[in-house]
């Protein structure tokens, strides 16, 4: 009774209703991949919350005080949230995670809720040998319907006249739990979401050839680190000079709709410090591809119900290259996120990581119409957090907002949904059905 009278007031006096967002789920934390605190300050909880009111209420717990989240990856295309975490160890850099420590993964289905949690050993054994079990190098696959991790695991004390791999990989499948081991050619089916995977010259290796109709990459064996790729046929339909491969570049988004590559140096200076980059969209639906100019200096996109959405003026080594205000980078801390202060010295992990930063620049470019909405939001610490049924909801600080878009031009007048100090460690938002 009480629910529906509160519900009756929130209509009367224009305020946010219960029906309107008793569905829509936020999802706060930092992953530590980026920003490892050798002190164990680093605040790495992480949670599902849920709107109640002007406050947000945890729902479901991704990570705890005794983990180091590595990860969240959100892919609204197939429904699916991963978190995964690490033991966290005692003391200086060398402990900074458990011995032998174990991983946590959380799977989350985001129209169900529906929870799975699987741990991921420290080591495996082939050969008759360990190999460690690299959870900072982990990539999502997706075979049909069924989805992946794929985990690269070394043994770093193999002498160089074995005949025995210092490598090898793993993968969870996360629809059955198990965990055995696999080959290179997993990879022709990667995907990805606002996480550049590197990939350079392709004059060496091993070309693990993929559908570039379906999948539009191909892959090369990871000779160093990460996992290489390599473009295959659409190189030569763009014709981008090859030096920009060996220049290092990337690929920004891989779904089975759409994917996003990006190379460095393919950009030109403008009157000030800031580059104009171009980014590269495959449209899977009609095999065409389209480049997409931002100012920027960073890339950071994801993609969302045919948009991908993104920042613009976004600068990750010199906040003198343009007008950046430092009191968008002032935030207290919370249970799901750390403080920090920006100071002209750079004296803060904020800094001293270069992290990016940006005057709240933020764009959505619409895969088939290739038309870009671009609009400032007033506050450098913002972003997109989700684009559902032609609707774009997105944090400014400490409030969240949607607004309708209109004919993939323009947006409507923005509506507030909530404002809480919560609010600044949301990096991720759903719809449960």
């Amino acid at each position: 009774m009480k629910k529906v009278i509160l519900y009756l007031i929130c209509i009367l006096t224009g305020t946010i209703s219960f029906a309107k967002y008793e569905n829509l789920r936020l999802v706060a934390g930092y992953p530590d991949s980026d920003y490892y605190d050798y002190n164990q300050k680093y605040v790495s909880i992480s949670a599902i919350l849920r709107i109640d009111g002007d406050s947000l209420t945890e729902e479901i717990a991704l990570s705890d005080s005794s983990y180091i989240l590595f990860f969240v990856r959100l892919y609204q295309e197939y429904d699916e949230l991963f978190a995964l975490s690490v033991q966290r160890g005692k003391g200086s850099m060398s402990q900074l995670f458990a011995d032998s420590a174990t991983s946590q993964l959380y799977v989350v289905n985001t129209k169900t809720l529906e929870r799975k949690v699987f741990d991921i050993p420290y080591f495996v054994v082939e050969y008759d040998i360990k190999y460690n079990v690299l959870v900072f190098d982990t990539n999502i696959i997706k075979n049909d319907d069924t989805m992946c991790l794929v985990f690269k695991c070394m043994n770093f004390d193999l002498p160089e006249d074995t005949n025995i791999p210092s490598k090898i990989y793993y993968s969870l499948n996360i629809s059955t739990g198990s965990f055995e081991k696999t080959g290179l050619s997993v990879y022709r089916n990667i995907i990805t979401n606002n996480r550049k995977i590197i990939f350079k010259d392709v004059s060496d290796g091993t070309r693990l050839r993929g559908d570039s109709t379906i999948n539009g990459f191909s892959m090369m064996a990871p000779k160093h680190y990460g996992k290489n790729l390599f473009l295959d046929r659409p190189i030569a339909d763009l014709r981008i000079n090859k030096q920009f491969l060996r220049n290092g570049g990337g690929l920004m988004l891989n779904t089975d709709s759409v994917m996003v590559i990006s190379f460095y140096g393919d950009g030109d200076r403008d009157n000030g410090r800031m580059r104009v980059r171009t980014f590269y969209v495959y449209n899977k639906v009609n095999l065409q591809w389209s480049p997409v100019q931002i100012k920027s200096n960073r890339i950071i996109i994801e993609y969302h119900q045919g948009y991908i959405c993104g920042h613009q003026n976004v600068d990750t080594y010199d906040w003198g290259a343009f007008n950046i205000k430092r009191e968008y980078w002032t935030k207290p801390q919370t249970k799901y996120g750390p403080s920090y202060v920006a100071t002209k010295d750079y004296d803060s992990d904020w800094y001293e990581n270069r992290a990016p930063y940006s005057n709240g620049d933020l764009f959505l470019y619409h895969v088939n119409t290739k038309n870009k909405i671009e609009w400032n939001t007033g506050h450098g610490d913002s972003e997109i957090l989700l684009v559902k049924d032609e609707v774009v909801y997105y944090r400014v600080y400490d409030k969240i907002y949607c607004a309708k878009i209109i004919d993939h031009k323009s947006l409507d007048t923005p509506e507030l949904i909530i404002q809480n100090t919560i609010v600044g460690d949301v990096h991720w938002a759903f719809f449960k059905e």
